[in-house]
């Protein structure tokens, strides 16, 4: 994510420079130094520790409302690591297997 993006992202989320201190570990004045343009080129570790707290999540229902967890009524967790064709062939195989044959 570009510092632009974290901008526009913290104000989507509505945070606060001392939240985001407090959820990061980062100092306050580093977090508003970067908020507010004075730190022309943060560090790549101290943006990837923004970015961990503010890139969007995705969901498995963001990408295939129809999986066998909505229809069987079963929570979903709210991250994913793998591909979502991935994903969608294991729930579409555990579907099968749990509530085709119940």
């Amino acid at each position: 994510m570009t510092i632009q993006e974290l901008i526009r992202r913290k104000q989507e989320l509505g945070l606060s420079n001392r939240v985001i201190s407090e959820k990061t570990g980062l100092p306050v004045s580093t977090v508003q130094k970067i908020f507010s343009g004075a730190t022309a080129s943060p560090r790549p570790e101290t943006l990837q520790v923004l970015e961990k707290l503010l890139r969007p999540r995705v969901t498995y229902m963001d990408t295939a409302p129809e999986t066998s967890d909505a229809i069987c009524g079963r929570s979903l967790p709210t991250e994913r690591r793998e591909s979502p064709a991935s994903i969608r062939s294991k729930i579409i195989l555990r579907f099968r297997m749990t509530c085709a044959w119940s």
